[in-house]
């Protein structure tokens, strides 16, 4: 929980916004498992808030920001929006196929070369786009059936703190590219560790 704590204040000082909001779900499981720990976990609550709207912090860019109303945008994924949006209701059902991202805003488009990126910033828009509202549906359940199975045979406390990081990460997935990125492999290779484990441990138990 002391580790935690830290890495909050980390994450505030970085400027990182979802892994914020990640990092929240990890303490509401925390605190749902071992309530004795809220004590510690608003100490550490506290010392990032204290952090993010000091003065003598300004020089750093987010606090900076944060106190001028404009941390909200950083990637300027209010650009990029429309654009994915117009596509979608264009084609709502079935999408435009895996990768119309690269058609929707092109490498050689003026707000390409001026963002450095194409990226949707939003997976449920992206893959609308690509898939439709079928292709993002089936998705979603796919994805929540393998996480319901694969921590089915779990320990209660253990399912809980499984399920939540998911649920932080499906919020994640809603202002950033967390299937694109390789980031994501390193997520998707530890929960499927993680879910392995359980289920070798289930059998060896029988």
């Amino acid at each position: 929980m002391a580790s935690l704590a830290v890495n909050l204040v980390i994450i505030l000082l970085t400027g990182a916004r979802m892994p914020l909001a990640i990092a929240g779900f990890e303490i509401l499981a925390l605190l749902l498992l071992q309530r004795r720990l809220l004590l510690l976990a608003a100490s550490g609550a506290g010392i990032a808030a204290a952090l993010l709207f000091s003065g003598a912090l300004s020089f750093l860019r987010i606090i900076d920001l944060t106190k001028l109303g404009e941390a909200t945008d950083l990637s300027h994924r209010g650009l990029v929006w429309p654009y994915f949006e117009a596509a979608f209701w264009s084609s709502p059902f079935i999408g435009w196929g895996v990768g119309a991202g690269k058609v929707i805003i092109p490498l050689t488009s003026r707000l390409d070369q001026f963002l450095g990126t194409n990226a949707a910033h939003d997976e449920y828009l992206r893959i609308g786009a690509e898939g439709g509202m079928f292709g993002l549906a089936l998705l979603i359940a796919l994805l929540a059936l393998w996480v319901r199975r694969g921590s089915a045979t779990m320990a209660p406390d253990q399912r809980l703190m499984v399920r939540l990081i998911f649920i932080g990460f499906a919020v994640h997935s809603a202002t950033d590219n967390t299937m694109i990125a390789t980031t994501s492999s390193v997520f998707f290779l530890w929960a499927s560790c993680i879910f392995a484990n359980a289920e070798n441990g289930t059998t060896a138990a029988a």
